[in-house]
């Protein structure tokens, strides 16, 4: 009660006594009571406000809490731990005594009862008072009301007595944590001055005047008790406002600071007097405009009830940055009004520095696993299985899977059935020994199978099982061995070449001797023995056996590179002209053989006999490969490879070339036949139909000449023999062999490569890409159709190979030209152009390139097709 109410009822007990005297005894005596049982009224609604400002400003303090258990800075257990340790130092002191604040969940334990720790942790719900009222189930009833608050009466045992007095407790949900806190008040204090103060007017009824002017004096005693009371919780209040480690003050409604505690005014080092009385808005803590804007909102919303609550910062003097959690909690009476503001700080600058820094190191985790060349993987173990949980940006790109579909997914998912065992045993032996190095193929979202080398290792984390590690991706190293294996199957094939050609070489000539020999006794004998002679036809079968022999023989040296040649510089086209009508007649009139000149031919220095020996060989391995009526063709055209080129093609050499090409359209042949196809002796051929020596004696001449020779081929597609010969460089000639290389233009379209053979496929993928091409490669027709549906942007070129196994580059193209009516088209082959459109594959005049072909030819075939587009467009 204030100084003015005070004096007020002085005034007014002084007045009534003079002026009714002793003939108002009775009146005065009622008038006395009437005024005790106001008064106590009064005193009883103080301290029942004061009771709920104690319970507010408990709420209020743990309200930063509450805050971090929000934003998951901490569990909801360190939350019930910390809030129970603050609640249980909130003691203080009022009109009776000591006092203090209690806590319960929702659920009835008691969590905090500093007056009887005894109880703490038990069980209370079914506590009830002598009239039956379930005390806890009450409590919690207010504190889960609409309103989360309010008052509860009931009877309760103090400790010390014995026998329950009626007490009034004030209760404030805490619904985060399902639980309430709240302070009591017991009744008996309440009355204990109203009942003194009856006893005292009963006494005075004896004695009127004597008893009025008594009563006068214990009423001003009374109140200057109460006084005294209210003084002294004020200030037991004012010192837990001066002494907490918070920044806490109070402000009117309009934003006036009106009080302010000692922690405050030390943190902007100024006194009381230079901030009471002001804005809050212009006071030193609050420095930047956009600051105080926000502070300025926050003081109208929580002037309205509303809570307000964000984020400072302050600038001190040596430029060090204080973070503050700021928050405004409205102060209400009674009726819900307004009566003033409680600002409160809590200085977060070092839980800010340690959650940045914590975030900085997660970045710098994240960087150094992203910046890892391979796969990077920790899998959790859930029941039997393992779940991927971390992974890096390679997981991704290498797997093509999205981090949505990574999530969580089965470690099984990326392997084949057939290598689940492996899978399995890997994980065991890492579960057993704690590390593991183990070779694994991984299948990425196509199927497509993927060898890595897995390095990896099990963790035990709080009661889970980890693995752990890193992944490399073995393509590169597994096409490496592949073309090592490839590249030592060609050297072992070439140096038994060489052997048995050194050796045919050598049994050849002497065999060329003695068969001298026999051819010669045998003309003379038959100079003596004539056809009428019995013997007659016997030397004729040993001469023709000879003669067979011979020819036998004359080939084997053309294999071992040992026949006698006469080398001379001709142009290659005009030789394949003069033998033609021969070849027509040897192939027969069902095969329709094709002569393609190339014009300005290079010139080659070789006999022109061996010429005819190719042809002728070519030939009838072609006629006897076509059944019915088929189609061989003969093309000349000019070959330039660099060395670049040489590196990723084995068996090439670098150099001007001149190539004599031999197609047909017949069976053709298996990687078998392929494999052994210039063996001396090798024939398809039945018994007595061939030697096995023809392509053997082509081998021989083109390699006599310096030359190399390459052959296309699958079953049903019929047969392409590529013969390079290096051009003839006349003496006065200074030109050199090898040519620079030429800078062929490169552009930034895209490009739809499909190519079956995986090594032509990276070749020309690479080669695409080094002048600036984006290149989408597919490795099947089925795969360049999904792609080429995905794909979000413009497909400028489709790159084709002709012969594939789902189906031929003609119908891929159709599909493609679906999907994109621009597209350019361009084909490759192994195949001559030729040959290819006389299989009805391509049309003629489509764009077509052929194997095998150089870095420049390829670009600058890809850049005349796009040049052509945009010059048409």
């Amino acid at each position: 009660m204030t100084d003015r109410n005070e004096k007020s009822i002085v005034r007014s007990a002084k007045n009534k006594i003079i002026c009714i005297g002793l003939l108002l005894g009775l009146i005065f005596v009622c008038f006395s009571s009437y005024l005790a049982y106001q008064y106590m009224g009064k005193t009883k609604d103080q301290r029942l406000r004061h009771l709920k400002q104690t319970v507010q400003i408990a709420r209020n303090s743990i309200e930063p809490i509450l805050a971090e258990y929000r934003a998951q800075n901490i569990s909801i257990a360190s939350a019930h731990e910390q809030v129970r340790n603050l609640i249980r130092r909130m003691v203080y002191h009022d009109h009776i005594g000591n006092n203090y604040i209690f806590m319960s969940s929702y659920d009835g334990i008691m969590l905090v009862q500093p007056f009887e720790p005894e109880k703490e942790m038990t069980d209370v719900w079914d506590l009830t008072d002598s009239y039956g009222v379930y005390i806890i189930r009450a409590l919690v009833e207010a504190a889960k009301s609409a309103q989360g608050q309010g008052y509860v009466s009931y009877h309760y045992q103090r400790p010390g007595q014995t026998s329950p007095q009626e007490k009034i407790s004030y209760v404030v949900g805490i619904p985060e944590l399902e639980c309430y806190i709240g302070t009591g008040q017991y009744m008996a204090d309440l009355r204990q001055g109203h009942l003194v103060y009856i006893i005292k007017i009963v006494g005075l009824t004896s004695v009127l005047l004597i008893l009025i002017f008594f009563l006068v004096w214990a009423s001003m005693k009374e109140i200057r008790t109460q006084n005294t009371l209210l003084h002294k919780a004020e200030h037991e209040l004012s010192a837990i406002f001066n002494n907490t480690f918070q920044l806490m003050g109070t402000l009117s409604p309009d934003g006036k600071l009106t009080k302010i505690n000692q922690s405050a005014l030390d943190f902007i080092e100024q006194d009381e007097t230079s901030v009471i009385g002001k804005s809050f808005w212009d006071t030193p803590w609050w420095q930047k405009n956009d600051m105080k804007a926000r502070l300025k909102k926050a003081v109208h919303d929580c002037s309205k009830g509303l809570f307000c609550r964000f984020e400072a910062t302050y600038s001190h003097p040596n430029q060090e940055i204080t973070f503050i959690d700021f928050s405004l909690s409205p102060i209400v009476d009674e009726k819900e009004n307004v009566i003033f503001l409680l600002a409160e700080g809590r200085d977060m600058t070092e839980q800010i520095k340690a959650k940045n820094d914590l975030i900085k190191e997660k970045e710098f985790s994240e960087n150094l696993i992203n910046s890892l060349p391979g796969l990077f993987f920790l899998y959790k173990r859930q029941g039997e299985q393992f779940f991927l949980k971390k992974w890096n940006r390679q997981h991704e790109t290498l797997l093509g899977f999205s981090s949505h579909e990574l999530q969580n997914a089965a470690m099984t998912a990326f392997v084949e059935k057939e290598t689940l065992p492996d899978l399995r045993s890997a994980v065991t032996q890492v579960l057993e020994q704690g590390i593991v190095n183990v070779e694994l193929y991984l299948k990425d979202k196509n199927s497509h199978l993927i060898p890595f080398l897995f390095m990896a290792r099990s963790v035990e984390q709080s009661g889970d099982t980890f693995i752990i590690g890193t992944g490399i991706e073995l393509i590169e190293q597994k096409r490496a061995q592949e073309e090592n294996k490839r590249l030592e199957k060609m050297l072992n094939q070439a140096q038994r070449l060489e052997s048995v050609g050194r050796l045919a070489g050598g049994v050849a000539h002497d065999f060329n001797n003695m068969l001298g020999v026999i051819l010669g006794h045998t003309e003379l004998a038959l100079l003596q023995a004539d056809e009428h002679h019995e013997l007659h036809g016997d030397l004729k079968e040993i001469q023709k056996a000879a003669k067979r022999s011979a020819d036998i023989t004359k080939q084997l040296l053309a294999f071992a590179r040992k026949q006698v040649i006469s080398p001379r510089q001709l142009d290659l086209n005009d030789t394949v002209e003069s033998m033609l009508n021969m070849l027509r007649r040897l192939i027969g009139e069902d095969i329709d053989l094709v002569w393609k000149p190339f014009a300005h031919l290079w010139s080659v220095k070789m006999d022109p006999s061996q010429i005819d020996q190719i042809l002728v060989n070519l030939c009838v391995n072609a006629r006897d490969a076509i059944t019915g009526v088929g189609k061989l063709t003969i093309e000349t055209g000019k070959k330039t490879f660099d060395e670049e080129y040489c590196k990723d093609h084995a068996g090439f050499f670098p150099g001007d070339f001149v190539l004599l090409a031999v197609s047909d359209n017949g069976s053709g042949m298996d990687k078998e036949v392929l494999d052994n196809l210039f063996e001396p002796f090798f024939t398809t051929k039945p018994v007595n139909k061939g030697t096995g020596m023809g392509l053997a004696t082509i081998y021989g001449i083109v390699k006599q000449n310096n030359g190399f020779i390459n052959v296309y081929s699958e079953p049903g597609q019929g047969s392409t023999f590529k013969i390079y010969l290096p051009r003839s460089v006349a003496d006065k000639d200074t030109e050199k062999a090898v040519p620079d290389k030429k800078a062929a233009a490169g552009g930034t379209e895209t490009i739809l490569l499909v190519e079956d053979e995986p090594s032509i496929l990276r070749m020309t993928r690479m080669m695409l890409e080094r002048k600036g091409y984006t290149v989408l490669p597919a490795a099947t027709p089925t795969e360049a159709v999904e792609k080429a549906k995905n794909h979000s942007g413009p497909i400028d070129m489709l790159m084709t190979d002709v012969i594939m196994p789902e189906m031929n580059g003609r119908d891929l193209a159709g599909q493609i030209t679906d999907l994109y009516p621009d597209i350019r088209l361009l084909f490759m082959s192994g195949y001559t152009a030729n040959v290819i459109a006389h299989h009805g594959v391509l049309d003629d005049g489509v764009a077509f390139i052929q194997k095998p072909f150089s870095m420049v030819d390829m670009t600058e075939k890809v850049r005349a097709i796009l040049d052509s587009a945009s010059d048409k467009n």
